[in-house]
Parts: structure tokens; sequence; C-alpha cells
């Protein structure tokens, strides 16, 4: 379960907007990459209590096992952040578990990305 902002409720799904957009890049990656990148998510938020994409890509893209991002979004690195910032949502949107997840504040005017903690 996901709760974010103003943490009263659970989050719901991505927007219908948004996942037309997974919808559209998910078109573009094999279904071998996708679960790769699954598993690579569930192994980091077994042993990890926060969690965020930066953490996983931090802008190496090339040679990286999320390569397969980058090409499935036309090597746009801003879209394959979001795109790996999707499977994370729906990854913890799926899991057992609560995970409270807020967008922090960029110091240097660059897009950041939501983090998400486990609730112990």
């Amino acid at each position: 379960m996901l709760i974010g902002p103003p943490y009263e409720e659970p989050a719901g799904r991505l927007s219908r907007e948004r996942d037309a957009q997974f919808r559209a890049w998910r078109n573009h990656l094999p279904d071998a990459a996708y679960h790769e990148i699954e598993c690579r998510i569930a192994d980091y938020c077994e042993t990890h209590d926060h969690v965020a994409v930066r953490y996983f890509a931090n802008g190496e893209w090339t040679g990286s096992p999320w390569e397969p991002l980058l090409r499935a979004c036309a090597g746009d690195t801003e879209d394959a952040a979001k795109f790996l910032g999707q499977i994370l949502w729906r990854y913890l949107y799926g899991s057992q578990g609560t995970w409270w997840f807020h967008r922090p504040a960029s110091l240097d005017d660059e897009p950041v990305g939501m983090e998400y903690v486990r609730q112990e």
C-alpha cells in the first residue's frame, strides 16, 4: 500500500494520462527486460526501507541494467527516469506492507522524483 500527502488515505493507481504513457513506453520494452527490472526493484525494496528512483539509475543509463528503459524511451533520460518511477510505483502499490511517499524539495531546480519510506 502507498500513502502520500496529505497522509490520510492510501494512494490510488496512476492517473489515466500517466497510465497511457506507461503503456506506450512498456510497448517498447521487451518482456524479459521488464521482468529483470521488476526483479531488481523487488530485490532492492526487500532489503531497504528507503527508496527513490535516483538510487537506481542516478543518471547512469548507458551500460547499466536500466539501459533498456532508455531505449524504450527513445533515448530520453528524463522519460526513462519517469518510466522507472512508474514501475517502482506499481511495484510498491502492489507490495505487502505500507510505504509512505513524498516529493522532496529540489535544491538546484532539477527534477526530483518521489521518495518512499517503509512503515515499520
